[in-house]
């Protein structure tokens, strides 16, 4: 479990990612970007940015795209934010929802069975 500094980081990179992606990234036609989470290491070397992509299919290239502006996200992200350590940042499909999902899927199979 994060110290509250971790946490008060992670929701300030979170809303400022997310700021940054509403304004200024350009997603493919239809496509959803939602920025559900993000996981600072303790020592603020570097953050995951889960990432909520709808449809799911486009999740590979949104990523990729996003992977390849993290320099610029985070340069951006040292102006707005007065930290003394700004992370590296890592760009992952939060895929939270499928997984449990599918283990609904399974265990609504297993209770079938029975």
């Amino acid at each position: 479990m994060p110290n509250r500094r971790i946490a008060r980081i992670n929701t300030l990179l979170q809303q400022e990612i997310d700021r940054y992606i509403t304004r200024s990234f350009e997603p493919p036609q239809g496509v959803l970007i939602t920025i559900e989470e993000v996981i600072a290491s303790n020592d603020l070397s570097h953050a995951k940015v889960l990432v909520s992509v709808f449809p799911p299919s486009s999740a590979h290239v949104v990523l990729k795209d996003l992977q390849e502006q993290a320099k610029e996200i985070r340069y951006l992200l040292k102006k707005r934010l007065t930290l003394k350590m700004m992370p590296h940042i890592h760009f992952i499909a939060d895929n939270r929802e499928e997984r449990a999902a599918h283990i609904y899927r399974i265990l609504d199979d297993s209770g079938k069975t029975e």
